[in-house]
């Protein structure tokens, strides 16, 4: 495999990335930013003693790299740094839009002729309360833009919805009278999901696709063909036209007659399903470089079926701190929000909770899920409280009714 030079800004869950880099042999450098008027430590520490090297500045190491790696997105940095002739993987601003502006996308994709949920946009949690009050039914709920404030979410009823808005009334404060909320009519069928890379000219096959639990675990399985297929082929020229180079992935629903409805795009790699990838792809640095070079490369997967589990932690205070994770040697564990010393793993729940994920490649689902149960049971979290993947099990139950609409066997 050939050396490469990378450097990876990590927002939020580039840790696992820049490992898995370094792992394929390449010389990696890693970034988490920290720099604020009152800097705290944590946010720097985040990665250390993993044996990636760290650097306070990315700056300092930009012109000793072959490419720069944005795995959450960083648009306009990106688009300034391929303007100055840097090679850089990650979405670019136009296509970060799609997932940051949801009106923008949903105009994109009626002009390309994408399916998406009947939408009203709110202004405000009271009118969006009125609205769910007079339209009976389920609907999915979103803000426009700040998606980390309201991730996209079901709800049955305007009672339902308000216990969601609660929280949001804490968060937004007297912004919450006037920010956008995006409600979406329910549609009824398979929830489902597919991810790829575009290198600027197309997608790269096989897709990963599969079923998920809203952002957590998922099942996923290598496809050269998934019911997404008609959609991508319609999204393939605005990619082309904003020379989009990153990962791409669409969450949707699949209906009995074979349309599929975009609930989601999200222009970066998926939080802890991102580890998917790392685990995943026997080929993961040839993606990631040929995906910022524009070349055509062949995703080679570990096996046809991945299951991801995830577990998240939090201080039982609400206060940020560090907790200890331990598990056997021979359990492949990915991290977000960590720190090595001394041999020991430590998490922080800072900004964004902490996350372990273990992901089992089996040749069945079943096995897969199996072997990735079996991993996770074996990690402990010290002190710390934190849900864990043991009731999963019911993503097994999305496989069934997809079989079924679809005529052969996820």
């Amino acid at each position: 495999m050939k050396t490469r030079k990378f450097l990876v800004v990590d927002y939020e869950a580039g840790l696992e990335t820049a490992r898995r880099l370094q792992e394929d042999g390449n010389e990696v450098y890693y970034y988490s930013p920290w720099d604020k008027a009152y800097a705290e430590w944590w946010p720097y520490a985040k990665g250390d003693g993993f044996g990636v090297p760290k650097v306070k500045h990315w700056a300092t190491v930009i012109d000793k790299v072959d490419y720069v790696v944005f795995p959450e997105g960083n648009g306009h940095m990106a688009d300034w740094l391929r303007e100055k002739g840097y090679r850089v993987f990650g979405p670019n601003t136009r296509g970060e839009s799609l997932e940051q502006d949801r009106l923008h996308a949903k105009r994109v994709f009626k002009d390309l002729g994408v399916d998406f949920p009947r939408t009203y946009q709110a202004t405000g949690v009271q009118e969006a309360l009125d609205y769910l009050e007079g339209h009976k039914g389920g609907h999915f709920l979103k803000l426009n833009t700040f998606r980390g404030d309201l991730e996209t979410v079901k709800v049955d009823s305007a009672d339902e919805a308000e216990a969601f808005f609660c929280n949001l009334h804490t968060r937004l404060g007297p912004f919450s009278k006037s920010i956008p909320i995006i409600i979406e009519e329910e549609v009824e069928g398979c929830y489902i999901g597919v991810d790829s890379f575009f290198n600027g000219d197309d997608w790269y096959r096989p897709f990963l696709f599969g079923f998920e639990d809203f952002g957590a675990d998922a099942i996923e399985k290598a496809a050269e063909h998934t019911p997404f297929d008609e959609t991508f082929d319609r999204l393939r020229p605005f990619f082309q036209e904003i020379g989009y180079r990153g990962p791409f992935s669409l969450e949707g629903i699949l209906t009995e007659d074979g349309r599929v409805f975009v609930i989601d795009p999200s222009s970066r790699f998926p939080f802890t399903l991102s580890m998917i990838y790392i685990n995943h792809l026997k080929n993961f640095s040839d993606v990631i470089a040929g995906t910022a070079d524009g070349e055509d490369v062949v995703p080679e997967y570990e096996s046809k079926y991945a299951v991801n589990l995830n577990m998240t932690i939090e201080e039982k205070t609400g206060k940020p701190g560090w907790f200890v994770v331990d598990h056997p040697k021979d359990v492949k564990v990915r991290y977000i929000n960590a720190a090595k010393m001394n041999g020991k793993v430590y998490v922080h729940t800072g900004d964004y909770k902490p996350s372990i994920v273990v992901t089992a490649m089996r040749p069945t689902i079943q096995e897969a899920f199996a072997d990735a149960e079996v991993q996770m049971g074996k990690v402990k979290v010290i002190h710390g409280q934190y849900n864990d993947s043991a009731e999963t099990t019911f993503l097994l139950e999305y496989i069934e009714p997809f079989n079924k609409m679809v005529g052969e066997a996820f």
